[in-house]
């Protein structure tokens, strides 16, 4: 399963891009305003100091903007750990570039990236986040907003045969959660694969 491995937590850099954005600037924008905040400086600094201890003044220090400016755009602590985690997940989505037309490749491919980053030290900041992000939701909520954000591999489950009346956001949802157990017990990762394999298979 691991012959084509690709070092996940490599693929998941991005150029830093944040520390000159202007929050006012684009505040109404959510797709610009999330292609600033998905920067591997944020996972670096949640890696080096914790979830719990980003709040908007370190945030606003990365903006060069106001911590007011801030408060406008989230009202509160929780609003904005719900947005950076959930513009985290798309970046998460995007290493995904499937499919290339050989399905079983494509899942090994997507498979070994995400394994890759989530045990990786960003990868263990991104998990961090997830209870600052819950805003009162259970885990299982959590995790069914991360499959919601995560289009790249949504649009790849609809080309594949899913189980019989299960919705391809259902099986999205399912290897997600699937591949978030097998990177934090490696000790059942090739069972979790394998039930992975099941879900989806090609169309003929």
């Amino acid at each position: 399963m691991h012959s084509r491995r690709r070092d996940g937590a490599e693929r998941m850099s991005v150029r830093p891009t944040w520390q000159t954005a202007h929050v006012d600037e684009i505040k109404t924008e959510s797709d610009q305003f999330s292609r600033h905040l998905t920067d591997a400086l944020l996972l670096d600094w949640v890696a080096e100091n914790g979830a719990h201890r980003l709040g908007f003044d370190e945030i606003a220090r990365f903006f060069a903007c106001s911590q007011a400016a801030l408060y406008r755009r989230f009202r509160g602590w929780h609003a904005l750990m719900e947005f950076l985690h959930g513009a985290l997940t798309e970046t998460v989505d995007a290493a995904f570039k499937g499919p290339n037309g050989h399905r079983p490749e494509d899942l090994e491919d997507w498979w070994t990236t995400m394994v890759a980053f989530l045990r990786s030290r960003r990868g263990r900041a991104f998990l961090s986040l997830r209870p600052c992000a819950s805003n009162g939701r259970d885990m299982a909520e959590v995790a069914r907003a991360e499959a919601e954000r995560l289009q790249h591999l949504t649009r790849w489950v609809k080309q594949a045969t899913c189980p019989a009346g299960v919705a391809p956001t259902t099986v999205t949802r399912m290897l997600w959660s699937l591949v978030v157990l097998g990177a934090g017990e490696p000790d059942v990762e090739r069972q979790m694969f394998e039930f992975a394999q099941s879900l989806v298979a090609a169309r003929h």
